[in-house]
């Protein structure tokens, strides 16, 4: 009999101990709870964090009209028919047709230009181009960073810029337009992604410099 009352005091206070532990108004019992919120909240943020794509340090400009000339770079000019611009004089240029390359021998960084007549308005053009870009329909994973109007030389101009990979390799892009008389002026920068932001200052100067010829 007392064998019995022995066991079975001894089994109480097993399960005591175990109540204990899973009692709601335990302190231990409501910092673990806490904890585990906090942990699912940190996981969400984290989770929220990384879905939104690039962040880039370099910042838009919203107006183009006092871009310092990058110290450690030669310029030379392009004077064409349709416009002007400075690119850097160890790039190559050539054009074809209404479109005009500046290249660095290595491939990149690289600028082109395209002169395209345009029978859309600013806002139109710029969602066009936005849902073109996210929609991978010219190249495979891109997805746009960030977009913005800018001003260049007193006339109004979307800037878009966007990763995508190309053959395995992450880029940037960063696409610049101007709509005036019936014509759109599309400037394009493209570098990899990792060394984008040390030569998009380029970028910035040369469209600083851009101006379109009455």
């Amino acid at each position: 009999m007392e064998e019995q009352e022995k066991v079975t005091k001894s089994e109480t206070e097993v399960l005591e101990k175990k109540a204990i532990r899973i009692n709601p108004k335990s302190p231990v019992f409501v910092v673990s709870i806490i904890l585990l919120v906090l942990t699912i909240i940190l996981g969400i943020a984290l989770a929220f964090y990384l879905n939104q794509g690039t962040k880039l340090e370099h910042e838009v400009l919203s107006s183009y009209e006092k871009v310092k000339k990058p110290s450690n770079i030669d310029f030379t000019s392009y004077d064409g028919d349709a416009f002007k611009i400075e690119y850097p004089s160890e790039w190559k240029s050539e054009d074809l047709f209404t479109t005009y390359y500046f290249v660095d021998e290595s491939g990149y960084p690289s600028s082109n230009i395209i002169v395209q007549n345009n029978a859309i308005g600013f806002d139109q053009y710029m969602k066009l181009s936005v849902d073109q870009i996210d929609s991978g329909e010219f190249l495979k994973g891109t997805k746009v960073i960030d977009q913005n109007e800018v001003e260049i030389n007193n006339k109004k101009a979307g800037r878009i810029r966007y990763e995508a990979d190309v053959f395995g390799q992450e880029l940037i892009f960063d696409g610049v337009f101007i709509i005036e008389d019936g014509k759109t002026y599309l400037l394009t920068f493209g570098d990899k992604k990792d060394s984008y932001e040390d030569s998009v200052e380029i970028f910035d100067y040369m469209i600083s410099t851009f101006e379109i010829k009455d």
